[in-house]
């Protein structure tokens, strides 16, 4: 309940800020007025300033109380009489801090305010400084938002700022653009409120195009960073609201564009009469309503988990994957035809729009309803209600070498020792199992082989695992599945990057520094490469290799490369020069042999594993594996280590192409 009242406490302020804001710019785009209706329309406006800056600084109160009350977890009345927890929060946690520094610049705007309307009499200069005041809540506002506890806060911080300014800009202005529209209706024949309101009219038109926009591009550039899937769209709280406000704002811009097409020429043409300026202002009335619906869901969702750090409940029984026409017959063949023919109906139909009537009108709605429709079917695919389940356990190494013990424990007698489907007891089965080296398990979500794991499959005969297996332990074996399936893609990879293809990420995993702090690889990211080495035993060049690791430490570290050593052979020789990772190599070395099969040696098909000698891999700052050495397939590779430094200085030139990889295997 009290995360709903802060919710609606927030769309309170967006409102009677966007009232301020969007109230003082329509002020300036419509100029001084001369006529009598003009003035009283605009002293109207001049007046309606303190109480919208009032509203918004109770607003902003309100919302204060009611996250002081989440956070010290007590209820309203009790936050507000003990004032030491409400100082706590007020200057001793980041979102009150906000906070109050917002209701104080709202505090600002509002004595602004009333000196804009009870002695500066609307002057241009005062309503500059109300303006610049009113922009500095929504600025100070971005730090205690969703975008600024993200790890691309840089960029997604100044897009949230643009997204709420712009939005303030267009909705603030609807009410008094409805106002001027309501006066121009009931001004005298031949006043020149007319000609006032067109020009206000046409100013305003362009710069609401431009806001609505920034709107549209700051929307998607936040939305994608906290939505990534289908499920997060409509599997959460989160992405439900959004779709939500996607469907306003579309409603939006049809009102918008009828606006522009059907009264703004007339206007502008100085022959519009009452009655057009009556109805306009009843159209952008309900344009201002559906503005503000859309500030009452941004309430909402910035009091939402980010759908990216829910967990996605999938409702439908199938889901979307053009991935999946790949392995479907004619599926991806299917899909092309139909939705190209959707794109030419509706083509067709904006074209010949003022021709299609009757039968020939129902004819292309009929072909783009069976093109889209064919399309859309072809690419659907089964779904459960944990296809998007996150995993509750982390892309670890040590994760998918559990995830392998328990797949050869429980899985093998029916998919095989190398995981082929071919097990003991898989010609007795209904289905046979399936081949997990084939691409088609990487059509698969993690949340699918989850829930298959957790219930079974029956028309298959797979059996559930629920029982003897935990909930970690089955995220465990999707963790191996996915490292499993990843390793025959990586079969491309070679001792040369491809320049800007970055798509396998490096399994995390832990270990000790020199001074036996805790480590993790990921601590590497954003600083520099690493050349991950699995070295040979010392009686087969282990040793030989590492002195030469050693010897071009610096070199390599000249060109942001950091050597990573994995060997529990105590018989190699201890170089202070190189980090070396001993007590849980054999955990590593086994993730990563999952990642080591090649062209020329793709398994003997009765191990999961690849058992390797040697295995370098070149990792980029942000997390991906874009090179790999296996000197048994490989002879020549990165004998010389001037071959890893000429590749790190192409990762250099890099920029950050995809985000890093995720922790958890989706």
């Amino acid at each position: 309940m009290i995360a709903f009242l802060a919710g609606m406490a927030k769309a309170a302020g967006y409102a009677t800020h966007a009232g301020s804001f969007g109230g003082i710019i329509f002020l300036f785009l419509a100029g001084p007025a001369e006529d009598p209706c003009s003035l009283r329309w605009r002293r109207r406006i001049v007046a309606a300033l303190p109480w919208l800056a009032a509203g918004y600084a109770a607003a902003l109160m309100a919302a204060g109380l009611t996250e002081a009350s989440l956070i010290a977890g007590i209820t309203l009345p009790e936050i507000l009489v003990q004032p030491d927890r409400l100082g706590d929060f007020a200057l001793g946690t980041r979102v009150g801090l906000v906070a109050t520094l917002r209701l104080a610049a709202a505090l600002l705007m509002l004595l602004a305010a009333i000196a804009v309307a009870y002695f500066k009499k609307g002057s241009a200069a005062a309503l500059a400084v109300t303006l610049l005041l009113a922009a500095i809540a929504p600025i100070l506002g971005a730090f205690a938002s969703h975008a600024a506890g993200d790890d691309q806060a840089s960029y997604l911080m100044p897009a949230y700022i643009v997204h709420m300014l712009a939005m303030a800009s267009w909705a603030g202005g609807l009410p008094a653009w409805t106002a001027l529209a309501l006066t121009a209706a009931s001004a005298p024949a031949g006043s020149g409120t007319f000609r006032y309101a067109a020009r206000a009219a046409r100013r305003f038109s362009f710069l609401a195009t431009v806001c609505i926009g920034a709107v549209i591009a700051t929307g998607v550039t936040l939305a994608m960073n906290f939505t990534t899937t289908q499920g997060d769209f409509l599997g959460t709280a989160y992405g439900l609201l959004l779709c939500l406000k996607v469907v306003l704002l579309i409603a939006v811009l049809a009102v918008a564009y009828k606006v522009r097409q059907q009264f703004l020429p007339i206007m502008g043409s100085g022959s519009a009469s009452r009655g057009l300026y009556s109805a306009a202002a009843r159209l952008v009335a309900v344009e201002s309503a559906l503005a503000g619906g859309i500030l009452v869901l941004a309430g909402m969702l910035s009091q939402t988990t980010p759908a990216a750090h829910d967990a996605p409940y999938w409702w439908l029984p199938v889901r979307i994957s053009w991935a999946a026409t790949w392995s479907a017959g004619n599926g991806q063949i299917l899909a092309e035809t139909g939705f190209g023919a959707a794109v030419a109906a509706l083509a067709a139909a904006l074209y010949f729009r003022r021709r299609l009537r009757g039968f020939l009108g129902a004819g292309v709605a009929a072909v783009f309803l069976a093109g889209a429709g064919a399309g859309i079917w072809s690419l659907c695919v089964p779904a459960f209600p944990d296809t998007y389940a996150r995993s509750t356990v982390p892309y670890l190494t040590v994760s998918i070498a559990e995830g392998m013990d328990r797949f050869q424990r429980y899985c093998t007698t029916c998919h095989g020792n190398g995981g082929l489907g071919d097990g003991s007891t898989a010609s007795s089965l209904k289905v046979r199992p399936a081949n997990l080296t084939e691409p088609h398990t990487a059509l698969h979500t993690a949340g699918d082989m989850f829930w298959w794991l957790t219930r079974g499959i029956l028309q298959s005969g797979m059996p559930a695992f629920s029982a003897e297996l935990t909930g970690q332990d089955r995220w465990d074996v999707v963790n191996f599945l996915r490292a499993f399936s990843e390793g025959f893609q990586a079969r491309i990879l070679t001792p040369d990057i491809a320049g800007g293809k970055p798509w396998l990420g490096a399994p995390n995993f832990y270990f000790e520094g020199e001074g036996g702090e805790p480590l993790e690889l990921k601590n590497f990211r954003d600083r520099v490469n690493v050349l991950l080495v699995f070295s040979p035993p010392a009686a087969e060049g282990g040793v030989e290799r590492i002195r030469e690791l050693a010897r071009t430490r610096e070199a390599l570290r000249a060109s942001r490369v950091e050597v990573l050593v994995v060997s529990e052979d105590s018989s190699l020789p201890d170089d202070k020069r190189l980090i070396r990772i001993r007590s849980n190599a054999r955990e590593i070395g086994r993730a990563y042999e999952l990642l080591s099969r090649t062209i020329a040696n793709r398994g003997d098909g009765n191990s999961l594993g690849m058992p390797r000698r040697q295995m370098e891999f070149l990792i980029d700052r942000f997390g991906y594996i874009r090179a790999r050495w296996i000197p048994e397939d490989e002879p020549e590779g990165w004998q010389s280590l001037e071959r890893v430094r000429q590749q790190a200085e192409r990762l250099n030139r890099e920029p950050r192409i995809k985000p890093p990889p995720d922790d958890h295997v989706h």
